[in-house]
């Protein structure tokens, strides 16, 4: 598996690799460390996990390409190495997809898309059309060679009607196989949030609900371009907490409420969000308060997990009310519809046939 974060461990890549076990497949991870100051190394170009040290800025750009060329350099260089025995190269997400599709050619590999994000919405209010649409071009043209595409969402199979032969298969991103158990902790907040600070994140709604109802408790935990604005937010605000970036934020779902997921509903890549927050909240059981489509509304159309409410302070008021006082949730039932309805099975099998 070729990665571009660090394996934290990364929840997704957990999960697949976990169901590849149970087939009897076993794994190896090359991943990107990205981070400025890596607080692991890898021991050898053998081990199961291999981390390649190359710092990038967060939020992409043209310092993230440079270093995504030096890890891929650095990847091509020792890929006899890396892949000696390997009968398959699965890669993850799209920044990787062109080094993956030029290691699988030389090393003469089936190949493995997992397309993790739709590139030309997540990244509509960022860069121009052309290229979008270069992107999103090259990312079709080299899955045509994958022996197969892998999708978080049933919502993200419309995106390669066409492009490939085979429909994808659906991993969605549940992190965990079984739910949470029961937990007796006092909940410390209302209302929480995981996830990047950006402003397409809607986290001023959020400030602004504190501002309104000091008796709402609510915290913040993640990073971004934002993050200042927020730690200021708390520091005024005694019933705001942010908490920074947390590399492990499971058992914080244990204290809350209720869980927030601000995708503003305008953006383009509302409609196709699939987002780890969903599978959290069903996990630990707690209502999700949402405003974009994708997968949160989907599930919500069928199951009581939560509200899908305006991108209003007013709205957002009144839904973490109604939250609050409901207690009529179908979180059991919604989590094991949805992981009878994913391909799984398929997706060991897939990977089987063709390595």
């Amino acid at each position: 598996m070729l990665l571009d974060n660090h394996y934290g461990p990364d929840a997704r890549v957990a999960f697949e690799i976990g169901l590849l076990r149970d087939a009897g497949i076993s794994a190896k991870i090359v991943a990107w460390d990205r981070r400025a100051n890596p607080a692991q190394t890898s021991g050898g170009l053998n081990d199961d996990l291999v981390r390649f040290a190359v710092p990038a800025p967060s939020g992409g750009g043209w310092h993230t390409l440079l270093a995504l060329a030096r890890f891929g350099a650095r990847v091509w260089r020792n890929r006899r190495a890396l892949f000696e025995g390997t009968s398959l190269l699965m890669v993850h997400d799209i920044y990787l997809l062109p080094l993956g599709w030029a290691l699988a050619r030389d090393l003469d590999l089936p190949l493995i898309y997992d397309a993790h994000e739709e590139f030309r919405r997540s990244e509509a209010r960022r860069y121009p059309t052309f290229v979008l649409r270069l992107a999103a071009a090259a990312e079709s043209r080299l899955a045509r060679r994958a022996a197969m595409v892998v999708v978080p969402g049933s919502c993200r199979t419309s995106r390669w009607r066409g492009v490939i032969e085979r429909p994808p298969i659906v991993v969605p991103n549940f992190g965990h196989r079984e739910q949470a158990p029961a937990s007796d902790a006092l909940p410390r907040w209302d209302l929480f949030y995981a996830g990047t600070i950006s402003d397409v994140r809607r986290l001023d709604l959020l400030v602004e609900l504190a501002r309104r109802r000091p008796d709402i408790e609510i915290a913040i935990a993640g990073d971004g371009h934002g993050a200042a604005v927020i730690e200021q937010a708390s520091a005024d605000l005694p019933n705001l907490t942010y908490l920074g970036w947390q590399e492990h934020v499971d058992g914080l779902f244990e204290l809350t409420r209720s869980v927030y997921y601000g995708l503003d509903p305008s953006h383009s890549y509302s409609e196709v969000a699939c987002p780890n927050t969903l599978y959290q909240a069903l996990r630990h059981r707690k209502p999700l308060v949402f405003f974009c489509g994708g997968e949160p509304a989907e599930v919500a159309s069928e199951f009581t997990i939560g509200i899908r409410c305006a991108p209003s302070v007013t709205a957002l008021v009144q839904a973490v009310d109604e939250v609050l006082a409901s207690s009529d949730w179908q979180f059991d039932t919604a989590w094991r519809a949805l992981w009878d309805r994913a391909d799984l099975s398929e997706f060991a099998e897939a990977i089987a046939s063709a390595a």
